[in-house]
């Protein structure tokens, strides 16, 4: 079983193309483009102050024609604003969500009670701000908490070779402010929403499927994963693109 249509996949916060390699590997038939996230200062200086235009841009340009996109957390949030973009929308035919919903922090002007407690991740960019070296230690060892086998997922995550800081920082920004609740209350594309189960930054979809009901969005969870279900459960992950894509 195969996909018609390509796929991009762009990573996470303070991620390389790499992290999502593994699942790549589980999808031999299709044809898969990594993309890196920018290193131009100025795209990211631009989104600083609240406008993603130049970001995503920059990703575009790495992929120019019609795809399935998939973002990684902050990666799924950003690829939800492509999504709604009046000129880059039409790049994004269908959009997957990956250990990300439609806003990353829960908040008094949510349309629902869902997402991560905003006290933790504020906790977090402060003690970033002050030692990034060990709060970026800490923010691995987060990620690898719900998977089953967590002391290989943190040397996969370790691996890695993170943002340089004002990147960082910039998306640490992005994932207290991003949302993308209209699209999801009037998705104009299939939208797949996949979490592990154990994930500690993506909780449980039921808040959101309360609120939110659509042909087009199609929710996800996978067993006996966490956060990176591309390190610990590439197949079944996979077998869900493939099961999610061909119905397109």
């Amino acid at each position: 079983m195969t996909t018609t249509l390509p796929w991009v996949f762009l990573p996470g916060w303070g991620m390389t193309a790499a992290s999502l390699q593994p699942l790549r590997e589980q999808l031999p038939g299709e044809k898969i483009t990594l993309l890196e996230w920018p290193d131009d200062p100025e795209c990211w200086r631009q989104a600083e102050v609240g406008n993603l235009d130049a970001l995503l841009m920059r990703l575009a340009e790495q992929y120019p024609q019609p795809a399935l996109w998939l973002g990684w957390s902050l990666g799924g949030l950003v690829v939800a604003k492509m999504a709604e973009h009046h000129q880059l929308g039409q790049l994004v035919t269908g959009l997957v969500s990956l250990g990300a919903g439609p806003w990353f922090v829960a908040g008094k002007d949510r349309p629902c009670h869902w997402g991560l407690n905003p006290a933790e991740l504020k906790a977090f960019v402060r003690g970033f701000k002050k030692q990034p070296e060990q709060a970026w230690q800490h923010f691995l060892n987060w990620q690898s908490l719900g998977e089953p086998e967590g002391n290989r997922v943190l040397a996969r995550l370790q691996a890695q070779k993170p943002w340089p800081t004002f990147a960082l920082n910039t998306g640490l920004q992005l994932l207290q402010q991003l949302q993308a609740a209209e699209l999801l209350k009037n998705p104009s594309l299939p939208w797949l929403l996949v979490r592990g189960e154990d994930d500690p930054l993506c909780e449980s979809w039921s808040a959101l499927q309360e609120v939110y009901a659509s042909e087009n969005v199609s929710w996800v969870t996978l067993q006996a994963c966490g956060h990176a279900p591309q390190f610990s459960e590439p197949q079944q992950l996979a077998n869900q693109l493939l099961a999610w894509s061909s119905r397109l």
